[in-house]
């Protein structure tokens, strides 16, 4: 039996790891937001299912956390699912720009090691070195689809919701079955209280990719709270929650959608429950910053009245 086999049993079996951080007194990146540095094809991913050793195909969807860091290996969340993964395999994104640099500088036309690059600034907040970043990768190839997506992600970030829209219309230009551009473009959709066209693009990123978990929830928390009558739907909501959350079960978003939906029944109590949870995680409330306490704020503000 070969190492990954003895590694991933054990971890399905008795856990006797646990308690100890990481091989060779490394500290832990449990907590941590990580970036691959392979092409997400080649990363081995995999888990004990049913007392079998199953590889999965990995997403590479990120903001990529890591729940779990066990002699060499990883557990995280690719987007679809969670499994291990060599650590090897992967670089803090706090430490991604420089790592990468070092890549681009040895060869300026990897385009993976720029897209990365481009990508471990966009998870940091640095979004100008990130467009910098994804405006080459799209000279050096027209047709990149991931780097219009991502590049729409920091101009959305940014608030330039236009130009977002235009990337991420350009990305599914070239790929009309790109699941996570379809969902993007909802987001911001909404952000411009778009809501037909939010939902149209959360519907198409859900038929194109069922178990797209993010586009599921996404679609949930704006039938919760659409400001149009017509298209407000707290029961859907609730219900494409369940399957939100058998896909992604330990996500803060999840917490922020049965947050607005326990709102919209009157339920604040649960409602500020549920959003300091979400708020409980790093990367959460980094992304979200202010719009997630605004959230918070209103919920107990709304509380002493509604109860």
């Amino acid at each position: 039996m070969n190492t990954r086999a003895r590694f991933l049993l054990l971890i399905a079996g008795t856990w006797v790891f646990q308690g100890a951080s990481t091989a060779f007194g490394q500290a832990t990146w449990i907590g941590e937001s990580v970036v691959y540095t392979i092409p997400s094809r080649d990363v081995k991913f995999g888990d004990v299912v049913e007392g079998k050793q199953v590889y999965f195909p990995f997403s590479g969807i990120m903001p990529i956390k890591v729940r779990d860091d066990r002699e060499g290996w990883l557990r995280v969340f690719d987007g679809d699912r969670e499994g291990w993964a060599p650590k090897s395999d992967f670089v803090l994104v706090r430490d991604a720009p420089a790592y990468f640099n070092r890549r681009v500088h040895a060869n300026p036309r990897d385009a993976f090691a720029l897209y990365m690059r481009g990508e471990g600034w966009l998870q940091k907040g640095e979004l100008d070195f990130a467009i910098m970043d994804f405006d080459v990768c799209i000279r050096l190839n027209p047709t990149d689809v991931k780097a219009f997506n991502s590049r729409g992600l920091a101009w959305s970030y940014k608030k330039n919701y236009d130009q977002a829209i235009r990337d991420y219309g350009a990305a599914i230009r070239l790929d009309p079955a790109y699941a996570l551009a379809f969902n993007n473009r909802g987001l911001v959709w909404r952000i411009k209280k778009d809501y037909t066209n939010a939902l149209r693009d959360f519907d198409d990123a859900i038929r194109h990719d069922p178990k797209l978990a993010m586009a599921i929830n996404n679609k949930a928390y704006l039938l919760a709270t659409c400001a149009d009558d017509k298209l407000r739907d707290v029961a859907q909501a609730q219900e494409l929650m369940v399957t939100a959350m058998k896909l992604r079960p330990a996500s803060p978003y999840n917490e922020q959608t049965l947050g607005a939906i326990a709102a919209a029944q009157g339920r604040f109590a649960d409602a500020i429950k549920h959003q300091k949870t979400a708020l409980e995680d790093r990367t959460y409330a980094k992304m979200e910053g202010t719009n997630a306490l605004e959230r918070l704020k209103s919920y107990e503000e709304a509380k002493p009245y509604r109860e």
